[in-house]
């Protein structure tokens, strides 16, 4: 990696901040998911009608970009915990299944589940988890929690928890997600893996792996950038990027 595009990739991070905001637009639609007062028959369209599996909040929004593929889909996830195998058409225990990321969907977290306005939610409150942790047990977890796979930056995974995930609790494969206020933890093994040729942004993010191994795995072409971000244990291969506009950039790229 050359100073230049060293330089151009926090520029572009700034860029990415300004872009993504929580408040629909007359192009935008919202749906609302909650585990605690939701329901498997909510149409999910509002809090009084919320889908109660974030599965089904996803499915809801591919069914809907399908006839509005020039749109964005927000959802908005109230506090709980989520899990992955939680869902309609999904096995209980299944360990294959992951929460994947889609272009042109958002998805936040930190609702109480009556906010009006998406400034009103704090994560830091609301604490909003996504599990691989499928029996309670930490036994038989799901192999990744969340999967981006073949998807742009308009991809956007806002204010969680991820832990849990046998081969790493976030894999990104060729794709370009964003992934902002987020905490993301791997009791064993790294928490972020990042395949094939990807460029994953990690905004203001803690990541951090429990057993001390390497937090971000980078493999062939992919790059990690961190803005305001934290690894635990620290990455001695980590690029520092400078400030920009009052951001703190690093990253992480494959070995050559």
């Amino acid at each position: 990696m050359n100073a230049r595009t060293l330089g151009c990739a926090i520029v572009a991070l700034t860029s990415f901040l300004f872009a993504l905001t929580g408040n629909a637009t007359a192009q935008d639609v919202i749906f609302y998911v909650d585990i605690a007062n939701g329901s498997v028959n909510g149409d999910g369209e509002g809090w009084n009608t919320a889908k109660k599996y974030l599965q089904d909040g996803l499915t809801a929004a591919d069914a809907y970009l399908s006839q509005n593929p020039t749109h964005t889909v927000h959802i908005w996830v109230a506090a709980g915990t989520y899990r992955p195998d939680q869902g309609s058409g999904i096995s209980p225990g299944t360990r294959a299944a992951s929460f994947p990321l889609r272009n042109n969907v958002r998805v936040y977290g930190g609702f109480a589940g009556n906010e009006i306005m998406f400034d009103a939610r704090d994560p830091a409150v609301h604490l909003t988890i996504l599990s691989g942790d499928l029996l309670n047990s930490d036994k038989d977890n799901s192999r990744h929690v969340v999967i981006a796979k073949n998807v742009n930056h308009s991809a956007a995974l806002d204010g969680f928890t991820i832990i849990g995930g046998v081969n790493a609790a976030v894999l990104v494969r060729d794709a370009q997600p964003r992934l902002m206020d987020c905490t993301i933890i791997s009791r064993s093994g790294s928490a972020v893996r990042c395949e094939g040729s990807s460029f994953l942004a990690l905004i203001r993010c803690v990541i951090r792996s429990l057993d001390d191994s390497c937090p971000i795995e980078v493999r062939d072409e992919s790059e990690a950038v961190l803005v305001n971000s934290q690894l635990m244990p620290a990455m001695p291969e980590m690029i520092d990027l400078g400030e920009h506009d009052g951001l703190r950039g690093a990253a992480v790229r494959a070995k050559a």
